[in-house]
């Protein structure tokens, strides 16, 4: 039997109120449930509002739970920037990897037609958040985008 490729989501959106540190947690704690139950790793940041995540695993899975988020009256504005399917998974040690930054969102992720700068990877005090920033740059988002990153 032919191995499946993984399938990645990536997705930008708004918070419909700001979320407390607590709210955040509780988030969290609810999508590392649904998502060991679904099989999906990932990474999710927070910042001034925004969401961005990367969902990985089975595409059915992955569009279940995408679906599921565009529905969540937490969020508003869901805007799926890309998707992919790759060889193996980013994340696959976590369920669902998180930070938030407490700085607004790096223009790399803010804008993803920005280039991501040192800057951008500055920001993050997490491996996961750079994990993430490495995985935009490998999306094909309509367009050449520079970046820090070198190699794979």
């Amino acid at each position: 039997m032919a191995i499946q490729p993984v399938h990645q989501l990536l997705y930008r959106s708004a918070a419909a109120q700001p979320f407390s540190d607590s709210d955040l947690e509780e988030l969290v704690v609810q999508a590392r449930r649904n998502n060991l139950k679904n099989k999906i790793t990932g990474m999710l940041i927070y910042s001034s509002d925004t969401f961005v995540q990367m969902l990985e695993g089975d595409i059915d899975s992955v569009l279940k739970v995408f679906e599921s988020i565009e529905q969540d009256p937490r969020h508003h504005a869901v805007t799926r920037v890309g998707e992919q399917d790759v060889a193996e998974r980013e994340f696959a040690d976590w369920a669902m990897g998180w930070e938030a930054i407490e700085e607004n969102i790096p223009d790399g992720l803010a804008d993803m037609s920005k280039p991501i700068t040192v800057a951008d990877v500055q920001k993050f005090n997490t491996l996961g958040g750079y994990q993430l920033l490495r995985s935009v740059n490998k999306f094909d988002l309509g367009g050449a985008r520079e970046t820090v990153f070198h190699g794979g």
